[in-house]
């Protein structure tokens, strides 16, 4: 279930996909998905999609597609529009269906049967403490204290931080060829 990211009501229920194109990532659904009672027609004027805003006070937005925007090979300015000049349209939006900025809404799972089983720390404190006393818990499982953080320079400028164990020590503790286990991460069970 999608709900508004402000007042935290239903905006649909399923969606068939999420569309990554160059003015950011968007939640694809049918239209019988929507929950149209939260929402007012705004704009029908736009050459490729009526635009329906959430009543006050929600803040989500949802695009009814007229056409696509093969003929478009650049988004609309926007804080998050990149200009990559696509010669097949900058999204793949299809006609008759509905597309929700996943920056306005929330996910929320209904009738979930299990109880969550791993609550993410406070952000920006490590995961790494919860995970192994998690761990620890389970039979037959093997903690390897041998742990490595790394930051990775992406493309885009940005960096990311990494923790994994070494293949040393993979590579001692399983007997794997120390070539094999490079770029695996494996889970080491007690039998």
């Amino acid at each position: 279930v999608f709900c508004d990211a402000r007042d935290g009501r239903r905006v649909a229920v399923g969606y068939l996909r999420v569309v990554y194109g160059d003015h950011g990532a968007y939640v694809e659904c049918r239209p019988e998905q929507v929950i149209w009672e939260g929402f007012e027609l705004r704009n029908t004027t736009a050459e490729y999609y009526d635009l329906y805003k959430s009543v006050p006070p929600g803040r989500a937005q949802v695009y009814l597609q007229k056409r696509t925007v093969s003929d478009r090979p650049n988004p609309p300015q926007g804080r998050d529009s990149k200009q990559h000049d696509r010669p097949e349209g900058y999204a793949d939006y299809q006609p008759g269906l509905v597309y929700i900025s996943v920056k306005q809404v929330t996910v929320k799972r209904e009738e979930f049967a299990a109880p969550r089983t791993y609550t993410a720390p406070v952000k920006g404190k490590p995961h790494e403490g919860i995970l192994k006393g998690a761990l620890k818990k389970m039979a037959g499982v093997r903690l390897l204290d041998d742990m490595l953080r790394e930051t990775r320079f992406l493309k885009d400028g940005k960096h990311r931080r990494f923790t994994r164990v070494p293949a040393e020590s993979i590579s001692a503790l399983t007997g794997i060829p120390l070539e094999a286990c490079v770029k695996v991460a494996v889970w080491v069970a007690e039998g």
